[in-house]
């Protein structure tokens, strides 16, 4: 019996790994020579997630590149 609720266990564990995934996009945006404001890049990205997602997204990650401020722009997301 013990052996049966284990093995079950590890069934459980297992197929819970194989859950569907949402895809995920990137919004990339080169501002050289200036820098983004946090508006700019939000109303661009929220642009390009509209032609995509048709309605919201959510931000699953952030990369800014740049000395003064951000002029180069990467964001991941995925539509919601």
């Amino acid at each position: 019996m013990t052996m049966r609720i284990a093995g079950l266990a590890v069934f459980a564990a297992l197929t819970g790994c194989n859950l569907p995934t949402h895809p995920t996009y990137e919004f990339e945006a080169l501002y050289a020579p200036a820098v983004a404001t946090p508006s700019g890049f939000k109303a661009d990205l929220a642009a390009y997630a509209a032609q995509i997602c048709g309605g919201g997204y959510a931000v699953l990650d952030q990369v800014f590149v740049g000395e003064a401020g951000p002029s180069y722009v990467r964001i991941r997301f995925a539509c919601s």
